[in-house]
């Protein structure tokens, strides 16, 4: 079988789990079918991010994307510009499959696919949203990858016949150190020296993530467990209505760290006692797969993806994002019972490992290539 070349391209103004779980592909598709090559039209948080982890990438000059502004409001001279590049960049490249991530990109890249001549793989990282344009333009792709159940379900019907469902994938990394090592030095980093029950909160700040459900349920754990517990927030502010309020609680309770975005995730993640997601409607929730990877409890919304992750009381537990009260009480049970804890991280774990493993998610993403 001859070599395809597979393009992923991103707009590079942001990072997040979609990005994270594409960079997988790149790196973990067999190198002897396929050669994987990345372009971003905008430097920045993503470029930096790629230059860290020494991955080569290829940068374009042109961003107008469709779907940035209302149609009519389109800059289309720049549209053209742009277009004409990412056409002219795939002849170039000589570029067999394009596979797409998010929006814009969906939009810009599957129409210059049609344009070249090259197969086109988009990959539906969140609900479809109800507009015509998106639709219209959703007819041009090969394929269309949808990571949950959730994310299909949302699909016009037309869309579903062309669509698997393939869960995003996971490297599951053994941690040398144990996890109360790694706590122990994460409390250092807060200047933190007495033993202290770890609570986090990881998204970006804005409104879907709920990141003030957060801060309202370490009120009431807070009241329970006093000095006992520490409540740590991650993520990029989205909102600065959001933000603000989240910095206001952060500088006037000695319990509470906002820490904004951190490149050792994984580390706060393993370290921390309980991981609170209380996002509606995630198209998936790749923090709660990761914290189940590192044997970490986890306590989830019971909206949206979560409910395909998270068997509740099995391997984690589901609440209801308006019941700040319900919150509390399920972390009280999961802190004050070290047996069940250890119990239910073990079962996550293992239904991780079994359904999120990255090489189960190459060999589907190898027979969709391999199709087209």
């Amino acid at each position: 079988m001859k070599k395809k070349i597979i393009c992923y391209p991103f707009v590079g103004d942001k990072i997040g789990g979609s990005h994270i779980s594409s960079l997988l592909i790149t790196q973990n598709i067999q190198k002897k079918f396929f050669t994987p090559i990345i372009a971003v039209h905008s430097s920045g948080i993503l470029t930096n991010y790629l230059k860290n982890k020494k991955i080569k990438y290829f940068q374009l000059k042109n961003k107008t994307f469709l779907g940035e502004k209302k149609f009519l409001q389109t800059n289309f001279f720049n549209f053209f510009k742009t277009l004409n590049e990412i056409i002219s960049f795939l002849r170039k490249n000589k570029v067999n499959i394009v596979h797409t991530n998010d929006l814009r990109i969906h939009f810009m890249w599957s129409i210059s696919s049609k344009i070249y001549g090259c197969k086109c793989v988009w990959h539906q990282r969140s609900l479809f949203p109800d507009w015509f344009l998106y639709k219209l333009i959703s007819r041009l792709p090969n394929k269309i990858v949808s990571i949950s159940e959730y994310v299909y379900s949302s699909l016009p019907k037309f869309n579903k016949r062309k669509s698997d469902i393939i869960y995003n994938p996971f490297i599951f990394n053994t941690k040398k150190l144990s996890k109360e090592i790694v706590k122990k030095k994460l409390l250092k980093q807060l200047n933190i020296n007495t033993k202290k029950y770890i609570v986090t909160f990881v998204a970006n700040l804005e409104k879907r993530k709920k990141p003030l459900t957060f801060v309202k349920a370490s009120l009431a754990i807070k009241k329970k467990l006093k000095n006992k517990v520490i409540f740590v927030m991650i993520g990029h502010k989205r909102d600065e209505k959001i933000f603000s309020e989240v910095l206001k609680y952060s500088k006037h309770a000695k319990n509470f760290f906002y820490l904004g975005y951190q490149r050792n995730i994984d580390d706060w993640l393993y370290g921390s006692d309980i991981l609170i997601a209380p996002a509606i409607n995630e198209p998936f929730g790749r923090t709660i797969v990761e914290s189940m990877s590192l044997k970490t409890p986890v306590l989830a919304s019971n909206s949206g993806g979560h409910r395909e992750i998270i068997k509740n009381g099995k391997n984690g537990y589901l609440f209801d994002v308006n019941n700040n009260k319900s919150i509390s009480q399920l972390a009280f049970k999961i802190l004050g019972n070290k047996k069940k804890n250890k119990l239910i991280a073990n079962k996550a774990y293992n239904f991780a490992l079994k359904n999120y493993s990255i090489s189960n998610h190459i060999k589907k993403i190898y027979q969709i290539y391999k199709s087209l």
